[in-house]
């Protein structure tokens, strides 16, 4: 019998193994946009007519509900279903929980397409296309176990497809990552919006971030052909600050409250840099809907990074207070609760947690981590946004105690 830690090490093999072919698969993935050819778009349009991609996740489903809190935008929703019908009771379950009602098929109209698989032949689609201003692609496969070609089909090959849709005039809006800019090129130089990505290895395997790379290169091939796209690049997204609905298949949600049943959060020198959901959302609502030429792209982050002790706080103050305790401590209190939100993902952790950043291996903290790999700035996003009357919510109005009771009780 393997032992936790053996376990453990496996995973983290697991992890670092990069196929040899990964940057020539990016490259290929990037040179695909070539022989495209994009209608212009004028500038100054009213957006009165949005393709939205995603509405069934947890970003996609808050962008739907801003985008129908306008009036007179009309919205179709791509959707994986069996028929148009199918389609939009998943959507409408999105919807409902961002506490938004039913606007009726005159705003809203969902269409059964699955953008992995290409289907040819959707003539509500088209239609829809010939009277739409904008495209946009909030759909992703979202695992960081991924290897890239897992994640190839719903986040390189769907764009693709979607840029098929766009040459008739649509501005693309597409939802990106801080991710995509790798370590392997960037670690410790600081990254502002006007920084482009390049490809190079990353600290792991991550297919994820590797075919959202390979979709901003491609949408950078298509640009040299007249394509108008938007990029919007949110790090880590939180709840909604009004409710406290969050996204329970993410790792912070199951790294909060496994952490809330043992009494613990680590001491570790990682701090959590929390973009609201109705912020991202907002945000790209009101630039979708400004239809500024080429703007962006966007970085879409928290107010500042809270480190482990303001965590902690902040959970004291919402009633649900903590130790902080070593993470040695902290991972053998993990390991002894059979009922842990993170025991799927437990031998994703690392057994010892390094001060030192550069001799940190890769984990699931990656994901929630400032102090790792690349620096981002968002100074220009803000300035923009605060003249579309959009500002970024204080971390003293994350509302924690909102979080804490939808999620935990």
């Amino acid at each position: 019998m393997l032992s936790v830690a053996q376990k453990r090490a496996m995973a983290r093999q697991m992890l670092l193994r990069q196929p040899d072919d990964s940057a020539a698969r990016i490259a290929a993935a990037a040179a695909s946009a070539r022989g495209l050819a994009f209608r212009p778009v004028a500038s100054g349009r009213i957006v009165r007519h949005v393709i939205l991609t995603g509405a069934t996740g947890f970003l996609g489903a808050y962008l739907l509900r801003d985008l129908l809190r306008t009036p007179g935008v009309q919205v179709t929703c791509l959707a994986r279903a069996a028929d148009d019908a199918a389609a939009r009771t998943r959507v409408m379950a999105a919807l409902a929980g961002t506490g938004t009602a039913d606007p009726g098929p005159d705003r809203l109209r969902a269409l059964a397409h699955d953008l992995a698989a290409q289907p040819g032949g959707n003539a509500a689609l088209a239609e829809a296309v010939r009277s739409a201003e904008a495209l946009v692609n909030c759909a992703a496969r979202v695992n960081f176990t991924d290897r890239y070609g897992q994640a190839r089909a719903a986040n390189v090959e769907a764009v693709r497809h979607l840029l098929g849709l766009a040459q008739g005039g649509l501005r693309f809006h597409q939802v990106s990552t801080v991710a995509v800019f790798a370590t392997g090129a960037f670690a410790g130089r600081r990254v502002t919006e006007a920084t482009p990505p390049a490809i190079a290895p990353f600290a792991s395997a991550h297919g994820y971030c590797q075919s959202k790379l390979a979709a901003e290169l491609m949408l950078r091939t298509a640009a040299e052909a007249g394509l108008d796209a938007t990029l919007y690049r949110p790090g880590l997204i939180g709840w909604d600050t009004v409710t406290g609905r969050g996204n329970a298949a993410d790792f912070l949600t199951h790294f909060l409250a496994a952490s809330l049943r043992i009494g613990a959060l680590p001491r570790i020198p990682i701090a959590l840099s929390i973009a609201p959901v109705g912020y991202v959302a907002e945000a790209i609502v009101a630039t979708v809907l400004a239809d500024a030429q080429r703007a962006g792209p966007l970085h879409l982050l928290g107010e500042a990074p809270m480190p482990m002790p303001e965590v902690a706080a902040a959970l004291a103050a919402a009633g649900r207070p903590v130790e902080l305790v070593g993470y040695d401590d902290w991972l053998a209190r993990l390991d002894a609760d059979a009922e842990s939100p993170l025991r799927p993902l437990s031998l994703l952790l690392p057994d010892r947690f390094a001060d030192d950043a550069d001799a940190r291996p890769p984990s699931l903290f990656d994901s929630l981590s400032t102090d790792r790999g690349v620096p981002i700035d968002d100074a220009r996003t803000r300035a923009g946004l605060a003249r579309l009357g959009v500002a970024l919510p204080r971390n003293a109005a994350l509302n924690f105690a909102a979080y804490l009771k939808e999620h935990l009780g």
